[in-house]
């Protein structure tokens, strides 16, 4: 539990924080979402990490997620891992564990994450979106508090009752 209104909350939540990295996909050449993380994104992680710590802690990184590194960047990152600089937490988020490089995993830690309580995502709704979250929007989130929020923002509880609701009619009007 930390203060949302911290000054470097705001700042990592931002990713305005000096000693924070996020990798992750981005936009390309022609204006769209890339469908997988490139290797000159992963060649910039060195060049953070060879920097001091902005704020006399610790310099992280944080790839999301590893199930999307193209095998250029896989190899870029996996040289990180074969020699971690000092002072430094590389977080790898991966999805398919099994899908990752065994050589990525191998230099790894796994810590396995459980979903939230419902009430925990209700929350993390309310406090991103300042809505009260749809039923359905949490059902459908089951414990991942940024697919609620995505759902959220999407409006998808209407559409998830509509759906429940001709189900319903389908299973009385033609079973």
């Amino acid at each position: 539990d930390v203060d949302p209104d911290d000054p470097v909350v705001r700042r990592i939540g931002g990713l305005a924080h000096g000693d924070l990295f996020v990798l992750r996909r981005t936009v390309g050449d022609r204006g769209k979402m890339r469908r997988e993380i490139a290797a000159e994104d992963a060649r910039e992680l060195p060049g953070f990490f060879s920097l001091a710590p902005a704020e006399g802690g610790w310099r992280v990184a944080i790839v999301e997620a590893v199930d999307d590194l193209n095998r250029f960047a896989a190899n870029a990152l996996l040289k990180i891992l074969e020699a971690p600089p000092s002072r430094c937490v590389l977080m790898l988020v991966c999805h398919a564990p099994g899908a990752a490089l065994a050589t990525i995993r191998s230099r790894c830690r796994q810590i396995a994450l459980r979903p939230l309580e419902t009430a925990a995502c209700a929350a993390t709704v309310e406090r991103v979106l300042g809505a009260e979250p749809d039923p359905a929007v949490l059902a459908l989130a089951k414990g991942r508090p940024g697919r609620a929020v995505m759902l959220q923002a999407m409006e998808a509880g209407g559409l998830a009752r509509a759906i429940d609701d001709a189900l319903r009619r389908l299973g009385r009007d033609g079973a």
